[in-house]
Order: C-alpha cells, then structure tokens, then sequence
C-alpha cells in the first residue's frame, strides 16, 4: 500500500469499499445458484446458455475462494 496522503488514503479506501460492494454481489449471485438451476427458464435455456450460466458461476466460485483465490480488483469482479 502507498498511500502517503489523505486523499490516497481515502481513494484506497473507497476503492476497498467499491470491491467489498462487488463481492458481496458477487456472494449474492452465486448463493441463488440452485434455485436457477431449478428454475424453469434454466431447464428451457438453449444448453449453450446453460454453459454460459455454468461457466459464470464456476468463475465467480473460484473468485470467492478464499483459500486458493487471488487478489483482484473491482472491475475483474465484476466481469
């Protein structure tokens, strides 16, 4: 951290907030996982739509990990 200002300090720190932001979505998005795929609208999906969820929720669970994932910023969390 290089922060030596008060306004770097306080950029840092609004940048923290804006990814904990992301992430708490993020969380959101990936506890609602089984009630999609129990869904309807997944079962009746194009499989190559079905891929796409799939491979989403695979992104954002290896993101979540808190053991083996990285460090990354809010705009790669978001994606």
């Amino acid at each position: 951290n290089d922060a030596t200002t008060v306004a770097d300090v306080n950029q840092q720190s609004d940048n923290a907030t804006e990814l904990n932001t992301a992430m708490s979505q993020l969380q959101d998005g990936i506890a609602n996982k089984q009630q999609i795929l129990d869904s309807q609208n997944y079962t009746d999906a194009e499989p190559s739509k079905q891929q796409a969820y799939n491979q989403a929720i695979s992104n954002g669970e290896q993101l979540l990990d808190k053991e083996h994932g990285q460090n990354l910023d809010k705009d790669a969390v978001a994606q």
